[in-house]
């Protein structure tokens, strides 16, 4: 039960820091295509993988 309350915080921590990271990045560098895409592929890929971990544990 531990491990799995660890999972999902570790998951959703992740998801908190890249938005944020997104909002406190300067207007030159948020404006950037290649790194709007990049930080959508990463809250993407952490959002799918709690969503697999999940999916996983109910199976």
């Amino acid at each position: 039960m531990v491990r799995k309350n660890w999972k999902v915080a570790g998951s959703l921590l992740l998801i908190a820091t890249l938005i944020l990271v997104r909002w406190l990045t300067p207007a030159k560098v948020a404006n950037n295509l290649a790194t709007g895409i990049l930080g959508f592929a990463l809250v993407i890929a952490s959002a799918a993988t709690y969503l697999i971990s999940g999916y996983r544990r109910t199976r």
